[in-house]
């Protein structure tokens, strides 16, 4: 799929209300949006665009300081997810992120397009992080139920493995 198709179909449903101009010499885009009356203008290289998979293609924009939000499209069903802050996997339908919730920062694993067909969420000794996908060493789906990680886990940020079952992913 064409880079430029892609992208305009992002400004629609990743950005709405934004308005991109695209440099081909320098490889950016311009990013201006109204926000509040006020425009907000942003100077930002290209998306990745990749495929995940024969039906899965991720949509990334860096935001800064490591930071970066994923929009998925499914080619076969023609679908946008929502956007994900910093997803650390994907795999077998799931999306896994860290999130804080309530004061406490959890590894959330979802299903990509339907929180309601799977969801579920670990709150692990994780090491104080300033930015916290640092957090997580290294994420990957074993299988559809069975997630490992390797991430940092206390004062003295030392590095721990787990085996998560994820019990209902589908």
């Amino acid at each position: 799929m064409d880079k430029l198709y892609l992208l305009l179909m992002l400004s629609t449903t990743l950005l709405s209300g934004t308005i991109f101009e695209f440099s081909t010499s320098t490889d950016t885009y311009k990013q201006t949006t109204l926000n509040s009356g006020v425009h907000l203008d942003i100077l930002r290289a290209y998306p990745s665009i990749e495929y995940v998979d024969d039906t899965l293609i991720s949509i990334t924009i860096g935001v800064g300081t490591g930071t970066f939000i994923t929009q998925y499209y499914d080619i076969s069903r023609d679908l946008f997810s929502e956007l994900y802050d910093s997803p650390i996997a994907v795999g077998y339908g799931n999306v896994v992120y860290m999130e804080w919730l309530n004061s406490s920062l959890r590894l959330v694993t979802t299903n990509i397009f339907d929180n309601l067909a799977f969801y579920k969420e670990f709150e692990l000794d994780f090491a104080p992080t300033a930015i916290p996908t640092n957090v997580v060493i290294r994420a990957e789906f074993i299988d559809e139920t069975t997630l490992s990680i390797i991430y940092l886990h206390g004062e003295n940020y030392e590095e721990k493995s787990l085996i998560l079952n994820l019990g209902g992913a589908i």
